[in-house]
C-alpha cells in the first residue's frame, strides 16, 4: 500500500526516491522541533537533511535533463542549504 501511495504522488520517480521523499513529512518537523528545543542534534539533523536532499534533487534532475536554471524550486533549496550551512557554526556555539 506505501507504494501504491507514493506512486500516486510522484509517479515519475522511482519506489526508492518516492521514499525518501515522504520520509522528509517526518524528518523536517522532527528537526524543526529540535531545533525549536536548542539541541546540539537540531542544528546537525537540518544540515544532514538539505545536503541529502540537495544531493538527490540535483543528482535526479539532472538524470532528467534539467538544469537548476529550469527548477526554481531547487535553486531555493540550495540558496537555503547555503543559509543552513551559513547558520550552523552560530547555533553550535551558541549550545556550547
Amino acid at each position: 500500500m506505501a507504494r501504491r501511495l507514493a506512486a500516486v504522488r510522484y509517479g515519475y520517480a522511482p519506489l526508492w526516491l518516492n521514499t525518501f521523499w515522504t520520509s522528509l513529512t517526518l524528518l523536517d518537523p522532527l528537526a524543526a522541533a529540535m531545533l525549536w528545543r536548542r539541541s546540539s542534534g537540531g542544528v546537525w539533523l537540518p544540515l544532514g537533511i538539505m545536503l541529502t536532499d540537495v544531493t538527490v534533487n540535483l543528482k535526479f534532475s539532472l538524470h532528467l535533463g534539467s538544469t537548476i536554471e529550469d527548477s526554481a524550486a531547487l535553486l531555493a533549496q540550495i540558496l537555503f542549504l547555503g543559509f543552513v550551512l551559513g547558520a550552523a557554526p552560530t547555533l553550535l556555539r551558541d549550545r556550547t
